[in-house]
């Protein structure tokens, strides 16, 4: 008998920001809005049973209808992802889908794309150079994302998959936002792509 699907989203919005200056990265302004807020839209317009966001103890983040999930190591990718696949074993979860809260230009249609592939595989996004998130993972991979540690994150399971578990984008959709530089450049991305 198959399993019942039960789908989870996560948005990681635990880090320190350290790159990015004094100020809060998360709440810093593009075009209008909170750079999470891009996240956080594409995460509700997209089909899921569950949302969640993985925040550290000092963050101002809080996301209506999302759960929240606190890590103490705020610097480091690898326990965000540890909290978001725990929680993901705790409510019995058929599909983990994992995106980054600085990360503005992720479609609605790329994480659907991503649900949609996962079956006993991850699945992950590329512009046909990296992997990387936005991704999604089926319960045979929880443990081992339970076991991340250090800024590697899911990397030794995404640099692993084939080819047919790869959802190809442009590059400027896997922009993400790490300096002032970084964020400049995103309001630039919304003008040449219309996106305002």
């Amino acid at each position: 008998m198959s399993r019942q699907r039960r789908t989870l989203g996560v948005i990681l919005a635990a880090g320190r920001s350290s790159r990015f200056g004094s100020a809060d990265k998360l709440t810093a302004d593009l075009s209008g809005r909170h750079l999470a807020s891009y996240a956080e839209n594409a995460m509700r317009s997209c089909d899921l049973d569950l949302r969640a966001v993985v925040t550290g103890p000092e963050s101002t983040i809080k996301i209506e209808g999302f759960t929240s999930l606190t890590v103490l190591e705020g610097s480091l990718q690898g326990a965000s992802v540890a909290r978001a696949a725990e929680f993901a074993t705790e409510v019995a979860a058929t599909h983990l889908l994992i995106t980054l809260a600085d990360m503005p230009f992720v479609e609605p249609g790329t994480l659907s794309s991503l649900l949609s592939i996962t079956d006993d595989q991850a699945t992950a996004s590329t512009d046909g150079t990296r992997r990387m998130p936005p991704a999604c993972f089926p319960p045979s991979d929880f443990q081992s994302l339970s076991n991340a540690r250090g800024d590697a994150g899911a990397r030794p399971i995404l640099k692993t998959l084939p080819s047919e578990q790869l959802v190809h984008v442009p590059a400027w959709q896997l922009h993400d936002v790490d300096t002032q530089a970084d964020l400049a450049r995103a309001a630039e991305i919304i003008v040449e792509q219309s996106l305002a």
